[in-house]
C-alpha cells in the first residue's frame, strides 16, 4: 500500500462519522483500489471495474 493512499483513506477515514459496516465498505474500496497499478486518473471506466470484478467475482458488477 502506499504511504499517499494510506493517507489519504486516514484522512478520509477520520472526516467521516462512519457506522461499523459503512466503515467496513470503506476499508473494502479502499483494499480493491490499492492493487490498482496505475494511478485512477489513467484507467479506463472499464479498467475500474475489471479491478472490482476480479476482486469480488461473486458480487455486483455495479460500481
Amino acid at each position: 500500500m502506499s504511504k499517499e493512499k494510506s493517507i489519504a483513506f486516514e484522512q478520509v477515514k477520520g472526516a467521516m462519522s462512519l457506522r461499523t459496516p459503512q466503515l467496513e465498505a470503506l476499508e473494502k474500496f479502499h483494499q480493491t483500489i490499492d492493487k490498482a497499478e496505475l494511478p485512477l486518473k489513467k484507467m479506463t471506466a472499464e479498467d475500474i471495474a475489471n479491478l472490482f470484478k476480479n476482486d469480488n467475482p461473486n458480487g455486483s458488477s455495479a460500481i
